[in-house]
């Protein structure tokens, strides 16, 4: 019964430690008054978006678009379109006009807390892997996206990712 017992400690201290390990070192950006996520080190702001590289070329980004003030379109229609094949297709052809040389898999559509959202991932021709999600709340498009070497594996950007929380 003792070693029962035993065995039981040491593998809950195993499993907690492991758990605290991927993200002990992190920082909480709290993106705006909806959501935060936590990132690998300090951000930058630059161009609109929030950046963080680490030490072995993980690149975190988060975008925030405002659609009543980039496009004139309230949550009301931006909550229509945002089902419809039509805004996917969108999304996909807007990031490959903006990403020269990059190749994007099929959007991935889905639910996250009730909200929509989109999975896309894809690679460059400089073996960069490419992973983004975007999540729509109210007019308000939220796009975090990862870049790494191919090499590096996919570990950290699923922390970043995971990471993702309402305020």
């Amino acid at each position: 019964m003792k070693k029962i017992i035993l065995l039981l400690i040491v593998a809950a201290l195993f499993l907690s430690t492991n758990r605290v390990h991927a993200q002990s070192d992190w920082v909480n950006y709290k993106i705006d008054s909806k959501l935060s996520v936590k990132l690998p080190n300090q951000p930058a702001s630059a161009n609109g978006a929030t950046t963080v590289q680490t030490k072995d070329s993980l690149t975190c980004f988060v975008m925030v678009i405002n659609m009543m003030t980039a496009g004139k379109i309230d949550s009301a229609t931006l909550a229509n379109l945002a089902p419809t094949d039509d805004f996917t297709n969108g999304i996909k052809a807007g990031m490959l006009g903006k990403l020269p040389g990059a190749t994007l898999g099929d959007v991935k559509t889905g639910k996250w807390n009730g909200y929509y959202c989109y999975n896309i991932d894809g690679y460059t021709s400089k073996k960069l892997r490419l992973y983004f999600y975007i999540i729509i709340i109210g007019d308000d498009v939220y796009c975090l996206g990862t870049i790494f070497p191919e090499k590096l594996g996919a570990k950290s950007k699923d922390d970043f990712f995971n990471s993702l929380a309402l305020n």
